[in-house]
């Protein structure tokens, strides 16, 4: 049964976290993508009778946002995708403030479903509680997405794809190192002789060795999440993204073409500080 949402308070300016087990699903929201949340909201939400402004308005407040408004805003302000946090505490706060109906009733109504409505309508599968990757794997990913938060790298991808099971031919995966990159607040200028997706590459990867990491071990955890899925699904590149977690890309199934496998806690506040902290420094040394 997934736990109550897990709090954080400020000690000697850093974050100490107290867990329960569950940790906020993140992943990223556009424009286009928020009529399709807003119809899997009414789905899942079809039980409770609630209309679907109400609806809306509590997913605003769950990803940090006071309104629909203005959530809606500020996705045609960036047009680009958003990365958020879905609080689901948040959400059946203000479902109830609005609703009328009680916070109790919200959340034993359906198992989970505001986080299913939502990575449903974004196109994820949230496979984090199932991903049936070791404790030992879940370790060193913890290290790892830490590092990818201090050290300003923005993503490293497997590259590779594991066919359907077909009894009559080969049935494998295979991965190589693929290309990986910085977060723009962390790229310093690029020297004349290289192009920005060599540089950047070649400096996620210089922080990957600096940190004990490999391309290597990467590749075998890539390999590991192929037991979190159907031998009868073609799996594509697997991702380890300093924002969104370790996930897969894969044939549609569901209405989702990607399924996250593991998320660190806090991941999201960490990168936002460790890139105003380096946007600072930037400051300070053009000054």
């Amino acid at each position: 049964m997934m736990q109550p949402l897990w709090m954080r308070v400020s000690v000697i300016g850093k974050v100490k976290r107290f867990s329960k087990g569950y940790v906020m699903f993140v992943t990223s929201i556009s424009t286009s993508k928020m009529k399709d949340v807003k119809s899997s909201l009414l789905h899942h939400g079809r039980k409770l009778n609630i209309k679907s402004s109400h609806l809306t308005e509590a997913f605003a407040r769950s990803v940090g946002f006071n309104t629909q408004a203005a959530l809606l805003v500020d996705l045609q302000k960036t047009n680009a995708p958003k990365v958020v946090e879905f609080d689901q505490g948040k959400f059946f706060e203000r479902l109830s403030e609005l609703s009328g109906v009680p916070d109790a009733t919200l959340k034993t109504s359906q198992l989970h479903w505001p986080e299913t409505a939502f990575t449903r309508g974004v196109g994820v599968n949230d496979l984090r509680s199932s991903s049936q990757l070791s404790g030992r794997t879940k370790e060193r990913l913890e290290g790892l997405f830490e590092m990818m938060a201090t050290k300003g790298v923005g993503f490293y991808r497997a590259k590779g794809s594991r066919p359907a099971y077909d009894p009559d031919g080969l049935w494998f995966g295979s991965y190589s190192s693929g290309a990986s990159a910085m977060r723009r607040a962390f790229l310093p200028p690029i020297p004349d002789m290289w192009d920005t997706k060599s540089w950047t590459s070649l400096l996620a990867e210089d922080a990957l060795d600096d940190s004990k990491f490999t391309y290597h071990e990467l590749i075998k955890i890539a390999l590991e999440t192929h037991n979190a899925f159907s031998k009868y699904l073609k799996l594509h590149d697997v991702v380890f993204s300093a924002v969104e977690g370790l996930y897969v890309n894969h044939d549609e199934i569901d209405g989702c073409a990607r399924s996250v496998l593991f998320q660190r806690e806090g991941q999201l506040s960490d990168v936002k500080a460790s890139d105003r902290d380096q946007r600072a420094k930037s400051s300070v040394n053009a000054a």
